[in-house]
């Protein structure tokens, strides 16, 4: 979010400015497995799939190879797949950990990608629980580590090291072959992975991506091999989906970010890598927009029953690719573009009194009950409400990063109307889940696109909040408006 001087609700108005809207009917569901960031992410991606596990896999959450490469290893433990950063075991994975309580422990990667302290740590305080690390001097040799924890069954899929799209796509079908992920430099086999190959009597080896990632030398030098490939990352996605589609069960399928200014874009579906093997379901590459290779690919090879899942919040795969996945759903192969259907607005209720959900007896007047703003720093700054005005003074001169923008409402909040904008009570729903009480800003912000890395926001940032305004509306109708006060 930048600080130039716009208002607020002129950048969240822009975020969510509607399209044209008429499809044919979805009779699918719809599901958004995200978080505050990866790690978040990776959590409810794990809490969604799983409610115990034997296993569970740690990688680290910065680079792609270990965890994509260790998908087939979580298909054949049912294990889920937690991300953490390399030096601290990362609290969405601590608390996981802490939830499935797994008799197994598996670390992915050498100490370069997760230190010996972190595995140090799991060890302390997860004493019940036998760990193991599976990692390599590097990622060639963790990809052929992880190889030999599965029993090989004749075929192989060899991906580029460095171009995370090609692995992401095969990894759920490699998964339900109980087929090894193989990275590759672009020229020549590493000799981890001839060595790994050596004696083995290979029966199809998949060469994944065209030779700009893994050279036709390379491929001719390997007995049986096939190149699965398309014009671009959409095009092999595709490709791969359709090479193995006797493979997939179709009910569900999963939408992942597969491209970005960043190039680390990808992290959201590193976890959801997992769930889709568990599912026997493909995963489709998407853009900023949903490209024309993929839609084309939905609406001939996916119906309208199926279920989709989005990985990441709406900055990372938008709910206008969710709605143009849902129009393509089953439209055969004539595909002109659909309309894209748009969640229609929630109108703000009147004031109503309470009492009109229909509950007996007395309802507690809507209030805002407390107000408060915490820093990466650990720094938490208390508002104060008042005249219809919640107010909340920064110091001067304050560095720090806003990671929350917390709104205690005395009931459960249906719906609101932040800034000019109406959050309709599927979206508190699914930001806020049971726990309606506490809303906080910074989550709806960042669904809304603003702080995409999760990181937090500046003081000026959160100071482009003053001046407007957040009206709050209960289960029972009732509703409230204030001003926010923020200097």
């Amino acid at each position: 979010m930048n600080n130039k001087k716009i208002s607020l609700a002129l950048a969240v108005g822009l975020m969510l400015m509607p399209v044209s809207a008429k499809a044919a009917e979805d009779t699918g569901s719809f599901k958004r497995l995200s978080g505050n960031n990866r790690y978040a992410t990776a959590k409810a991606i794990s809490n969604y799939g799983w409610t115990s596990s034997n296993y569970v896999i740690i990688a680290q959450g910065e680079n792609f190879p270990d965890a994509l490469c260790a998908v087939p290893l979580a298909k054949k433990y049912d294990a889920p797949i937690l991300l953490t950063s390399k030096d601290a075991l990362n609290q969405d994975a601590e608390e996981e950990l802490m939830r499935l309580a797994p008799s197994n422990i598996i670390i992915v990667g050498g100490e370069g990608s997760i230190s010996a302290k972190v595995e140090k740590y799991i060890k302390d305080t997860f004493k019940s629980a036998a760990l193991e690390r599976i990692g390599g001097r590097d990622r060639f040799e963790t990809s052929t580590k992880i190889a030999e924890k599965l029993d090989f069954n004749g075929e192989v899929a060899l991906t580029s090291s460095v171009s995370y799209a090609d692995a992401l796509s095969m990894a759920p079908i490699a998964a339900a072959k109980q087929m090894p992920i193989l990275l590759t430099p672009k020229e020549n086999l590493s000799s981890y992975t001839s060595n790994y190959l050596k004696g083995k009597s290979v029966d199809k080896a998949y060469i994944i991506g065209g030779t700009g990632v893994v050279s036709e030398t390379l491929k001719n030098n390997i007995a049986n091999s096939k190149r699965i490939y398309g014009e671009n990352r959409f095009a092999t996605n595709v490709a791969i989906l359709k090479e193995f589609s006797s493979e997939l069960s179709k009910e569900n399928i999963f939408a992942a970010l597969g491209n970005g200014p960043k190039g680390n874009e990808f992290a959201d579906a590193l976890s959801g890598a997992a769930l889709a093997a568990k599912m026997n379901a493909p995963m489709i590459l998407t853009d900023k927009a949903l490209p024309k290779e993929i839609k084309n690919y939905i609406a001939s090879d996916i119906t309208k029953e199926a279920n989709l899942f989005a990985l990441g919040g709406e900055a990372v795969v938008s709910n206008t690719v969710v709605n143009e996945i849902k129009a393509s759903k089953g439209q055969g192969t004539d595909v002109t573009d659909p309309e894209v259907p748009v969640d229609p607005e929630v109108p703000v209720d009147p004031e109503v009194p309470g009492g009109g959900g229909g509950v007996p007896g007395e309802v507690t007047k809507l209030e805002v009950e407390s107000v408060y703003l915490k820093a990466d720093n650990g720094t938490t700054i208390n508002g104060s409400i008042g005249d219809g005005t919640i107010s909340v003074k920064i110091p001067a001169g304050f560095d720090a990063k806003f990671t929350k923008v917390v709104v205690t409402a005395s009931n459960n909040i249906k719906s609101a109307v932040v800034a000019g904008t109406t959050v309709d009570a599927d979206t508190i729903k699914r930001l806020y889940g049971s726990n309606r009480k506490n809303m906080d800003l910074i989550i709806y912000l960042r669904d809304q696109g603003l702080d995409a890395e999760g990181d937090g926001l500046s003081a000026s940032s959160i100071m482009m909040l003053n001046n407007n305004s957040i009206k709050l509306i209960d289960d029972n109708g009732s509703s409230i408006t204030y001003r926010l006060s923020i200097k």
